[in-house]
């Protein structure tokens, strides 16, 4: 798109470089860093006794997925025996910093798991925090594509994992591996609202004709009744219900089935999410000759010599 006075050379073009492997990633990694602290909160809340016990094979669960986050890296590094090239530049890359905290997680949660010790566990939540801030800052860092270089997108990574993680752990709670009070349901609705908040303020901000032409996209109909829809607002409805059926031990079936389908939403709307930032915004910069006065600059900016 051409600014006033400006001469467009290079319009935006879609970037080829990253493609589902990363998807696959994002969407993994991030929901088993996020599995992992939501767990981990859930433990240190709980009243039972044996809550240790209780939340052990769980807590077998954000590794795995963190592993299948990094087999998908590893392909895209071009052959799974090549992925030590991720960790080559921990000083430069985010995605270095992004693998040597998934690694830590893999390592000190399975750890937890053979041997609980509290140390252990501060040592998985913190790689499991960094691995999330990596997560965002890597395409925040992406200067060359408009829509991943907006400063909410960081916030944004965070807050959709750790509402996926919430998904997930509802998933279990309808399958009756997991129990959920109404503390966590209070939680999750609260996070659904800001998650929810978050991406209208992403969609439908005002950053220049660019952004708003990479993120087309993401105002589709299809896609905001995935995402805003299925991801969010039906959700919402199924976890204000189950917070006031809480105290009804008779309606145990009913609240397993509605906890089963929420996790279904929660997940579907937050794989839809990140596979659509991802796939459908990755519009790498244009090129434009400015007006006298200003240099060359990427398409949707203007720059003073």
């Amino acid at each position: 798109m051409k600014n006033q006075g400006s001469i467009e050379l290079i319009g935006p073009i879609k970037q080829k470089v990253w493609g589902w492997p990363v998807v696959i990633n994002a969407i993994f990694g991030g929901l088993g860093a996020g599995l992992y602290v939501i767990l981990f909160f859930m433990q240190a809340f709980s009243v039972d006794p044996d809550a240790g016990v209780y939340y052990r094979t769980p807590g077998l669960l954000p590794p795995l997925l963190m592993g299948l986050g990094f087999l998908a890296l590893a392909y895209e590094a071009g052959h799974p025996m090549k992925g030590y090239h991720l960790v080559r530049n921990l000083r430069s890359s985010w995605m270095s910093a992004e693998v040597i905290a998934g690694a830590a997680l893999i390592l000190s949660s399975a750890g937890d798991f053979f041997f609980p010790d509290v140390f252990i566990k501060g040592i998985a939540l913190g790689a499991a925090t960094g691995f999330l801030a990596c997560q965002g800052l890597i395409f925040y860092r992406a200067g060359a594509v408009t829509s991943w270089n907006v400063s909410i997108i960081p916030v944004l990574f965070i807050i959709s994992s750790l509402f996926m993680g919430m998904g997930f752990v509802l998933l279990l709670a309808g399958t009756g591996q997991l129990s959920v009070g109404p503390l966590f349901l209070f939680v999750a609705i609260v996070f659904a609202i800001v998650d929810l908040a978050l991406w209208i303020w992403y969609v439908s901000g005002d950053r220049g004709p660019a952004f708003r032409k990479s993120t087309e996209a993401l105002r589709r109909p299809f896609d905001v009744g995935i995402t805003v829809g299925a991801g969010h607002l039906i959700p919402v409805m199924l976890l204000s219900v189950l917070f006031l059926l809480s105290p009804f031990e008779q309606a145990m079936t009913a609240r397993h089935v509605m906890a089963f389908l929420c996790g279904i939403c929660i997940s579907a709307g937050g794989i839809w999410q990140k596979r659509s930032v991802i796939l459908n915004t990755d519009y790498l910069r244009g090129i434009e000759i400015g007006k006298p006065g200003y240099c060359v600059a990427p398409a949707g900016s203007v720059q003073r010599k």
